[in-house]
């Protein structure tokens, strides 16, 4: 994937924004430690009862500014009319502040300068082809105060406004978290906030919103620390509340990796150093576990001149860092220089010659150090070659290329052909697959020394975009086709791209925690399935656009959104927990368990044995163990799981689990349970959840008698006491969840101070159904004994049926049923 990105300022300094107001629908931004500050004015305004105003006390210097951004979606090949409001006060001269509405800067208005009252500037600009999404952001680079009023962006015969927020009537107070990134080691989790208003209230949530911690800071001398040292190995999010506004972050406490590594890192991602400037992405990685990284070495930012090549500061920095922390970097050489084929992927001599000329240049800066990715996606809109873009014309583009690659770098490796593709076109249509059988009986296994692929899964109507028999499915077929080409056997195969957008369902994407669970469900399976190395797509978010699927494919979300730091998602500690998992472990089989069961073993040297289950509908698994088992959860926390005369039992949900331990022989389906853990598939928000436990004293640990205690992991307990071949059963009764969403809730079976089962087990918590009350009067009434009052009740949430409602008039109390009424 080429990221075409929403344009927003990188290497944001959160520090100067902490006496900033937020702007709903606008990212507010200081790059550089650039002192300004956003506020909310009533006085001076133009358009509405507020406007903007920006106070910027930093004089013009190279990587200090700031502003407001938003991504606006348009419609390709239209035109729309811009217009603003502006008004200043001392502005410094020259091009002081603007606002840019082009990716690469060549759409740029510039405002006035100097002192001026209000006045209304405006401007056309037409999208191109194919266009979905614009940038709109304002840039103060020099001193002065401005204020900007009802801004517009509209369609050309249109009158609706493109822009949220567009007259900054909606603001609030802001809490600004200070800081690079929100992952921390375990007992060093702590926040540094500032904010607009003081006190700060703060509460840690875990991942299914119960509060933990609360707590508040003073911040009216400056920020101040919020220590959060205790939190144990897992994903919190964080309220923060200041004057009349709450934000919510997200913390992440991994656990420290083990040095060296034990085998081989398989896990890779890709980063984007020139869109992160101040990020250290290298470490982020290394906190990953990362063993690849791709980052883009494009050829017009390396040949600037013709014939003149240099390289950019910060790039080369990530490399030196990346390959500090062990972590292999993989350049990726593309795709096209304005000064030659008319700015298209070449296709003549002159332009293959220039490109082979490039690919020498950046072999002979890095040398054998990094991998060497020649083009990427050349099947896809990045090649614009007029030859076109079938594998013939790629192979005479990279052949020149990789000939003057190996010459400058000896010994450096070459990944190719990086193919674009979704899985249908891999496996339904073939698109892709066909070009790829094009290339290897061109010759291209000999020209490259590593097979890499990229497949992002299309949504399939039984099962949206979760990864079963897909991505796996596409690594197998390739991977099979390899290797019935001589020497095939031995290349490595790469998934060099896959992911999953968390903009949520209703935006082509899915949430945070469905991208956790995909992600490592997908790596497992693709290890499985052939795969040597998978790299998620991509390392931080490529923007700040919440609509925008291409803008949210990251681990972390980017920084432009968090007021400059670093957030995690919950996919960001599972492949941390996933690196640490299979440190030094390779795939070895697969058990079969039934349809719609999942369990990968995985072994290391020492004959050591993992395995990853889960179950995307449910199921129960037994396990017959010498000893005790330790069971992972997906982010991170663990249990250990004492046999009953060496069985245990496991419930499994779509959630992936970690189990290590010695088992004899395989791990079998359960068919007779001797304990039951259920919890409603739908539950009420703002309602206690129900869970049923219960033992059947016909197993064997549970002895007739000896307590059992089941406890959930929001820390609610209940004890049964078995009895002579008869179930016991009791209720555990969880408080209710503040927020709708689904819910995991993990609960143990403790016997004799033994932990005997552990069962996984999750709902879905909807909104209260919505009832009103409608004062009726009957026909010909004359008196109040006349008057009713009919209940007309339901639920707004899809699936979810109201089948009585109680009501209460002084001390009179009923319960009604559908087509009933009270007087």
């Amino acid at each position: 994937m080429t990221a075409f990105l929403v344009l927003v300022p990188a290497g944001m300094s959160s520090a100067m924004l902490a006496e900033s107001r937020e702007f709903p629908g606008w990212n507010v931004y200081a790059e550089g430690s650039a002192d300004i500050t956003h506020l909310s004015d009533a006085t001076h305004v133009k358009d509405g009862t507020a406007s903007l105003e920006i106070v910027n006390r930093t004089p013009l210097e190279g990587g200090r500014y700031g502003g407001v951004a938003q991504g606006v979606p348009v419609a390709p090949s239209s035109t729309y009319v811009f217009s603003a409001w502006v008004k200043g006060q001392e502005i410094a001269p020259g091009e002081s502040n603007f606002i840019v509405y082009t990716n690469d800067y060549t759409g740029k208005q510039i405002l006035p300068t100097g002192t001026f009252d209000w006045q209304q500037i405006s401007w056309t600009y037409t999208t191109a082809p194919g266009q979905t999404q614009m940038s709109y952001v304002l840039i103060s680079q020099n001193t002065g105060m401005l204020w900007l009023d009802g801004l517009r962006v509209m369609k050309t015969g249109s009158s609706t406004n493109s822009l949220a927020n567009g007259s900054f009537e909606q603001s609030n107070d802001s809490v600004t978290v200070l800081g690079a990134s929100l992952v921390f080691a375990p007992g060093r989790a702590s926040l540094r906030v500032d904010a607009s208003a003081s006190p700060v209230r703060w509460e840690v949530l875990d991942r299914n919103g119960v509060p933990l911690r609360s707590g508040s800071v003073d911040t009216t001398s400056g920020p101040a620390t919020i220590g959060l040292a205790d939190l144990p190995v897992g994903y919190y999010d964080v309220a923060l509340t200041a004057g009349d506004h709450t934000t919510k972050t997200s913390v992440a406490v991994v656990e420290s990796l083990g040095a060296p590594y034990l085998g081989t890192r398989p896990l890779g991602t890709t980063i984007h150093p020139l869109a992160h400037p101040s990020v250290d992405q290298a470490e982020i990685g290394a906190q990953l576990g990362l063993g690849d990284t791709r980052l883009d070495m494009r050829w017009e930012n390396v040949e600037k001149s013709p014939g003149v090549y240099s390289f950019d500061s910060v790039t080369d920095g990530q490399v030196k860092a990346l390959q500090a922390a062990g972590i292999r970097p993989s350049v990726i050489l593309g795709y096209y220089n304005a000064f030659y084929d008319n700015g298209r992927t070449p296709s003549s001599p002159a332009g293959i010659a220039a490109f082979a000329k490039y690919a020498k240049a950046v072999a002979q800066h890095y040398g054998k150090g990094v991998d060497y990715e020649v083009y990427n996606e050349p099947n896809v809109v990045t090649n614009t070659s007029l030859c076109g873009d079938t594998a013939a014309c790629y192979l005479d583009l990279v052949k020149p290329a990789i000939e003057q690659i190996r010459s400058a770098a000896p010994g450096a490796r070459i990944v190719g052909p990086s193919l674009g593709g979704f899985t249908s076109w891999w496996l339904t249509d073939r698109q892709s697959y066909r070009w790829m059988q094009d290339f290897l009986a061109d010759g291209g296994l000999n020209l490259v020394d590593v097979v890499a692929i990229h497949n992002y899964s299309i949504p399939v109507p039984t099962q949206g975009f979760a990864p079963e028999n897909q991505t796996s499915s596409v690594v197998a077929a390739v991977r099979a086709l390899i290797d019935s080409y001589p020497g095939g056997a031995g290349k490595p195969l790469w998934l060099g791209e896959t992911g999953w957008p968390t903009t949520g369902a209703d935006k082509g994407g899915v949430d945070e925690d469905q991208q956790a669970r995909y992600l490592t469900r997908d790596v497992v399976m693709s290890l499985g399935a052939g795969a040597a190395s998978y790299m998620a797509y991509d390392l931080i978010d490529d923007g700040s656009d919440p609509i925008n699927p291409e803008n949210r494919f990251g681990l972390l979300r980017n920084e432009t959104a968090e007021r400059g730091v670093l957030v995690p998602k919950p996919g960001y500690v599972a492949y941390a927990v996933l690196s640490r998992q299979l440190d030094g472990y390779h795939f070895n089989w697969r058990e079969s368990l039934g349809a719609g069961v999942y369990s990968y073993v995985f072994t290391n040297a020492r004959h050591d044995v993992k395995r990853v289950m889960w179950a995307p509908g449910g199921a129960k698994v037994a396990l017959h163990a010498v000893g005790n088992l330790t069971v992972t959860a997906l982010l991170g926390s663990t249990l250990t799981l004492s046999p009953d005369l060496g069985t245990s039992t496991l419930q499994l949900t779509d959630e992936p689990i970690y189990v290590s331990g010695r088992v004899l022989g395989s791990a079998m389906a359960v068919t007779a349970d001797r304990d039951v853990v259920s919890v409603p598939a739908q539950s009420l928000q703002k309602q206690p959840v129900k869970i049923t436990v219960g033992v059947n004293s016909t197993g064997r640990w549970l002895v007739s008698g000896l307590p059992v205690t089941f406890t959930s992991s929001t820390g609610q307990s209940i004890t049964v006491v078995p009895k002579a071949n008869r179930w016991v059963s009791g209720t555990l009764t969880i408080p209710a969840f503040a927020e709708a969403g689904d819910k995991v809730l993990t609960v143990t079976a403790t016997q004799g101070g033994r932990v005997r089962a552990i069962r996984t087990i999750a709902t879905q918590v909807v909104e209260n159904p919505q009832a009103s009350l409608i004062p009726v009067t009957e026909p010909g009434a004359t008196t109040s004994r006349s008057a009713a009052l009919r209940i007309i009740y339901g639920s707004s949430t899809p699936g979810v049926t109201v089948r009585s409602v109680t009501w209460a008039i002084g001390s009179q109390r009923g319960t009604l049923y559908p087509a009933t009424f009270f007087r």
